[in-house]
């Protein structure tokens, strides 16, 4: 075999597994993780469920794959949004519990799995990181920051939970609380534009 059909073997291989994780994610966003099986997973994908199996032998790597997937996305886009474009924290929370709603409670579903499934907590621990990271320009304060991200998670965690999610005003408020609380000097940015 050469090297060149042995990287595009693997160039395939890692395209089957992401379509697999994608589709893994989604199955979680319309049915929860009680739905989540090789089966339900293969027919999302377009794949056989050997296929599924072959790349993830379990329900939990299914699941380890999706939260990681959901992580980098999310986390990622939420950071890049607020870094790249200025946009407001609490405007990027606010439309991830809004706009994005079936991601986000189908990402959480997943992190909540991390209390009952070790391999999911060092992933589960890289959304916290990376909410610290979107609220650092709000919060410079390594302590105040680190109350503002359990607010936040609470929050947010709240906002899934209720029929009609706070409004970005609302959020605003209770974070600028908690900000002025820890003792920080600044408060949860006004909206941009």
């Amino acid at each position: 075999m050469t090297a060149e059909s042995r990287d595009g073997r693997v160039a395939r291989g890692d395209r089957r597994r992401a379509l697999i994780v994608a589709a893994a994610v989604r199955v979680v966003e319309r049915e929860g993780v009680a739905g989540l099986t090789h089966r339900a997973v293969a027919a999302e994908a377009g794949v056989s469920p050997t296929s599924t199996a072959y790349h993830f032998a379990t329900v939990d790597d299914l699941m380890v794959g999706a939260l990681r997937a959901s992580v980098e996305d999310s986390a990622g886009g939420l950071l890049d949004q607020v870094r790249r474009t200025a946009t407001d924290p609490v405007r990027a929370l606010a439309d991830y519990v809004t706009v994005h709603r079936g991601r986000a409670i189908a990402e959480y579903e997943l992190y909540l799995q991390a209390a009952r499934r070790p391999a999911l907590r060092p992933i589960a621990r890289q959304w916290l990181d990376a909410l610290s990271e979107v609220l650092r320009p709000v919060v410079p304060d390594e302590t105040a920051r680190r109350a503002l991200v359990a607010t936040v998670d609470g929050l947010l965690l709240q906002s899934l939970l209720s029929d009609e999610p706070p409004s970005e005003a609302e959020m605003r408020a209770l974070l600028g609380h908690v900000v002025r609380v820890s003792g920080s000097d600044t408060g949860p940015a006004a909206p941009h534009g």
